[in-house]
């Protein structure tokens, strides 16, 4: 579980980092937030519902402030 749940974390970032698009960074967040849903979903057999929405969000929330702080800057 602790080796899934840090690379959750670390090969988008990994890859927002390499290629700092605003387009590809949106789309992997969107990607890596769906697979730990279905993971989550499919693996945490005793949790209800409720208890896998507030996990994928706060796993959401993560990877959205870490778009928002790595906002590629166009140089004019």
């Amino acid at each position: 579980m602790a080796l899934g749940g840090g690379l959750a974390l670390i090969v988008p970032m990994l890859i927002m980092v390499l290629h700092p698009t605003q387009v590809k960074s949106l789309v992997v967040t969107c990607v890596f937030v769906i697979a730990v849903a279905v993971g989550l979903a499919e693996f945490m057999d005793t949790a209800e519902p409720k208890d896998i929405i507030a996990s994928v969000a706060g796993y959401a929330a993560v990877l959205v402030v870490f778009v928002g702080l790595n906002v590629p800057t166009e140089s004019a």
